[in-house]
């Protein structure tokens, strides 16, 4: 995070002004408050409880009231809070994968690339939580249903439907915004407007925009996921690390 925090402070004072990574950075910063919702109905995922945590605010929220709440925790660096502006890194992997797409597809249009997008999405979500799941233990999915995950039955298994919902709005939504903005030699959506202002409120504008755009993307994601336990659960995979799912 550290690392991140500084690259952007250089890539910001190289060009003068408030980039879009930058806006979007800071706006995943702002977006810890919306953690609980994953837990409206039930724990998922379930973040490492030794990890530095403090209890869930999701009991202010109206109506909320997940099964076995005390599994529910707010990790500053492990799942939520500190740990969402690294989201970015998986729209970076996406981007990747999408620029060489297009030169390998000059011809194609907008509409066909589309496709393409959640495709990127997935193998970024796929290659980024394969990963850092298992090699990490910070976080898990002990309740998702085996037959609909990769490795299912594991204690590290990754449900296919967050990979999807992964690839369709942590990813894609600023993927796509930067890709078109190279296609066509244009602005990033979100900051149209702003070119023409003073160097202060043109910044202040563009994290706002950053902002807003991540609260929207992380509000419509985590209740999204906090529905996906009402499509079913399965059992906790033996061998399950105590820190993520107490035995007792």
């Amino acid at each position: 995070m550290v690392g991140l925090s500084l690259y952007m402070w250089f890539q910001c004072r190289r060009q003068g002004a408030v980039t879009f990574w930058a806006a979007i950075v800071w706006g995943n910063l702002f977006t810890w408050w919306l953690s609980p919702v994953m837990a409206y109905v039930a724990p998922s995922p379930i973040a490492n409880r030794y990890a530095l945590n403090v209890v869930s605010w999701g009991s202010y929220i109206p109506g909320w009231h997940t099964s076995r709440p005390q599994l529910h925790i707010e990790t500053f660096f492990a799942a939520q809070m500190f740990m969402f502006p690294l989201v970015v890194l998986w729209a970076w992997a996406q981007l990747v994968c999408m620029n060489y797409l297009t030169r390998r597809l000059p011809h194609w249009s907008v509409r066909r690339m589309l496709p393409m997008f959640l495709l990127t999405g997935v193998i970024s979500d796929t290659i980024v939580e394969g990963f850092f799941v298992p090699l990490t233990g910070a976080y898990a999915y002990p309740r998702a249903i085996h037959g609909l995950s990769l490795f299912g039955g594991q204690w590290y298994q990754l449900p296919v439907i967050n990979i999807v919902l992964g690839a369709c709005l942590l990813c894609s939504p600023e993927t796509f915004m930067v890709w078109i903005s190279q296609r066509r030699g244009t602005t990033v959506h979100i900051f149209r407007g702003s070119e023409d202002l003073a160097p202060r409120p043109q910044s202040v504008l563009r994290v706002l925009a950053g902002l807003g755009l991540a609260n929207v993307v992380m509000l419509v994601y985590t209740g999204l996921v906090g529905a996906v336990p009402l499509l079913g659960t399965g059992a906790v995979p033996a061998g399950t690390p105590g820190w993520i799912w107490p035995s007792g």
